[in-house]
């Protein structure tokens, strides 16, 4: 596929992902309750934005690469800077893609949620944050084979499963170490004043936190409560929302915040990034037992799989996270925590229902799932 039928394909798929996801919203919010609406339709955009971005992947076949290198830079043609042009493209569909469906959902959660902000800030904010993701990455990647050259190793340019495993060796803990860098280039974020800074160590204190920095996300505008502890453990840094500052008391901000400790010390956040790896190295391994020519039924056994192992692992992301939950209840006390929870629900405007079925493809269990588990005694089975 020439360069601007691809544009033009994904153009439509972005556009097809913009209406679709509109008119989901409008379909929703004519029939059920405005603290309702937000979430439902939410659950459903992201299975439509997640095909949309599946069918705008196919379209870029790898071979795009070599071609835009061809045009841009044709002496790099061939070299491992093509694996960093191989990222940025599928980076950039990515974004365009799932920034189309956001975006035709915004208007019906505006309304649900009855904010105040634009979707313009909201879509720079995404820009921002993917972005960023998008930028490190692809240095990571640059920085994986000046590293290889240097000790004179080979690796292909394409996508190999040991080539995905690699990147990903290098990538996660990248991410992973500056993810406070990141947060800050892609949301808007302030300084503590004198008397909230004062507020939140006492708060880190009364739950244990030791952090080397304090940012202050402003999320008022979308009425967002969030604490989030991210770095390194000598270099961590504390990311709370001024709408949690201004919305919660310090017996409920403490307990989110021991909450979010926890949290960090069953280490969910990196079992939920290597799972996430593993997925998609498997992904990436049927496609290249695809291209090998192998018997359909191997790869179409291999590809059933998929969705079972994410069932697997989406399990084993919901055990941590529910242990999180019983040791902040064992520091802060069960009663204060499942109060906190209800508020910020409250405040989210959330239902705490359990999920049904569909909490078994998620690592982070549906809020009344989690409050109900804190008040049986952690008794449940799922």
């Amino acid at each position: 596929m020439a360069l601007p039928a691809t544009a033009a394909a994904v153009g439509l798929v972005a556009g097809v992902s913009f209406v679709g996801n509109w008119l989901i919203g409008r379909r929703i919010a004519r029939r059920d309750r405005p603290d309702t609406a937000f979430h439902r339709a939410r659950r459903i955009s992201n299975r439509v934005s997640l095909g949309g971005l599946i069918v705008a992947l196919w379209l870029v076949d790898a071979r795009l690469t070599e071609r835009l290198l061809a045009v841009l830079a044709p002496g790099l043609d061939g070299t491992d800077i093509g694996s960093m042009v191989w990222i940025a493209v599928y980076g950039t569909v990515a974004i365009v893609v799932l920034s189309a469906g956001y975006l035709g959902l915004f208007p019906h959660v505006r309304r649900a949620r009855g904010t105040e902000a634009t979707a313009t800030t909201h879509l720079l904010r995404i820009l921002r944050n993917w972005g960023s993701v998008l930028v490190i990455t692809v240095v990571a990647v640059g920085v994986l084979h000046v590293g290889l050259a240097v000790i004179q190793f080979e690796l292909g340019t394409g996508g190999g499963v040991g080539y995905v495993l690699l990147m990903f060796s290098i990538v996660l803990p990248v991410l992973y170490a500056t993810a406070p860098l990141i947060l800050r280039l892609g949301s808007p974020v302030r300084e503590p004043t004198s008397d909230e800074r004062e507020r939140i160590e006492r708060l880190c204190n009364r739950v244990n936190l030791t952090v080397s920095k304090v940012w202050l996300l402003k999320t008022t505008e979308q009425e967002r409560i969030s604490s989030t502890v991210y770095g390194v453990p000598s270099r961590r840094v504390l990311f709370l929302s001024d709408y949690a500052l201004d919305s919660l008391d310090d017996s409920e901000l403490s307990a989110i915040m021991a909450a979010e400790v926890q949290s960090r010390r069953t280490y969910t956040l990196v079992y939920e990034m290597v799972a996430t790896s593993f997925v998609a190295v498997g992904i990436v391994a049927c496609l290249e037992l695809i291209a090998l020519g192998t018997p359909p039924v191997v790869w179409v056994i291999a590809i059933s799989s998929l969705p079972l192992l994410w069932v697997g692992l989406a399990w084993g992301g919901r055990r941590l996270v529910y242990r999180a939950d019983a040791a902040a209840a064992e520091q802060v006390g069960t009663r204060q925590l499942v109060e906190a929870y209800t508020r910020r629900a409250d405040l989210h405007d959330a239902d705490l229902d359990d999920g049904g079925l569909r909490t078994l493809w998620s690592m982070a269990p549906p809020m009344g799932r989690r409050v109900n588990r804190l008040t049986s005694g952690g008794t449940e089975s799922k």
